[in-house]
């Protein structure tokens, strides 16, 4: 009979062992997953600074959004997108009697998308046009040109200036636009 119940409390130990092991790689499994999905955001918000690479990272204008350091001269929104902060961005140039303003420029997917305000300050119209806009650093060093097309605008009046081009440009202290 001892053996019988010796057996038995054996069997029973080594059930209770192997359910407490079960038990905590569930627990240590379901906290490792928890901690693996904030790791690729934890690392991409410490991946900051000028990228020349093609990716696209997205980004959102929207100031109200909390944001991450993104670089010298970007921050990433909640969405993970990345905006240019550079006050440099805002100042308004002008290209032979069109004047930019209002610039926006932020990552969305694999594209940086800048936009901007065109006003035609002529008392004509303005036909379509091909410009350039160098992406400039700190040291005016040009980081990316991107092209676009500007027009036809009438005397006085607004369009919006659209460009868009693979890769993270976003981090960029000014611009310098050009036919």
């Amino acid at each position: 009979m001892k053996n019988k119940k010796t057996k038995g409390r054996i069997i029973f130990i080594l059930f209770l062992c192997i359910a407490i092991i079960a038990i905590v790689l569930i627990v240590k499994s379901m906290n490792g997953n928890k901690n693996d999905a904030t790791t690729p955001d934890d690392q991409s918000q410490s991946q900051g600074g000028t990228s020349t690479a093609d990716n696209d990272n997205g980004e959102n204008s929207n100031p109200s959004q909390s944001t991450q350091p993104a670089g010298d001269y970007a921050t990433r929104g909640e969405s993970g997108n990345k905006i240019n902060t550079s006050g440099k961005m805002q100042d308004t140039k002008n290209l032979k009697g069109l004047e930019l303003s209002n610039v926006n420029l932020e990552t969305l997917g694999n594209k940086t998308i800048m936009l901007a305000d065109v006003k035609n300050t002529t008392n004509n119209t303005v036909e379509e046009k091909n410009i350039k806009v160098d992406l400039l650093s700190e040291d005016q060093k040009v980081i990316k040109t991107l092209e676009g097309t500007i027009g036809p605008v009438e005397a006085g009046q607004m369009t919006q200036l659209n460009i868009e081009v693979e890769g993270d440009f976003v981090d960029v202290y000014d611009y310098r636009i050009y036919e």
